[in-house]
């Protein structure tokens, strides 16, 4: 190690005292961490910048869980959505049943997760609860490891398109 060169270090010490109540040693070991600190500060890094990407975009994008459908991450364009059209404030593992009234729409969106995750990627048009925009869905298998944990969501507002396709 070269002087002036920044390490992280963990230590753990003990101090040992005799039946007297007198200090006579301190035994401990230290271990040096730079490479691991390094690792979490360019992943912290990383995901601050994927966050920042991801809710530049008016676009919905989101993910769920592969069993409750939970919410697991989502953008900033998804959460205003919620918030100025449905009046509801978009939290980490709320389901379709928490984001629509029982029906349709609850067995819609689990209807969309189980194919994504039976049969893998694919895109679908969707008119939302509100009725004021249509969308282009990609839905997405999250998978790590060979085993699915989820479904990511992109959601591209296609409205006026649709609108100029119907004129035409």
């Amino acid at each position: 190690v070269r002087p002036g060169t920044l390490r992280w270090v963990n230590s753990l010490g003990r101090l040992s005292v005799d039946p007297a109540g007198k200090r006579y040693r301190i035994m401990g070991v230290s271990i040096d961490v730079t490479d691991r600190k390094v690792t979490e500060l360019h992943l912290s890094e990383s995901r601050t910048l994927l966050a920042a990407l991801v809710d530049s975009t008016s676009d919905l994008i989101w993910s769920v869980d592969a069993e409750r459908f939970g919410l697991l991450t989502f953008n900033r364009g998804l959460s205003d959505y919620f918030l100025t059209q449905r009046g509801i404030r978009i939290a980490a593992g709320m389901r379709p049943e928490d984001l629509f009234p029982p029906g349709e729409f609850v067995q819609t969106w689990r209807t969309f997760y189980l194919r994504a995750l039976q049969e893998g990627s694919y895109s679908t048009e969707y008119r939302v609860y509100a009725g004021t925009r249509t969308l282009l869905l990609n839905l997405n298998r999250l998978e790590r490891g060979g085993d699915v944990f989820g479904v990511s969501v992109f959601g591209k507002d296609i409205t006026e398109r649709k609108a100029m396709e119907a004129r035409l």
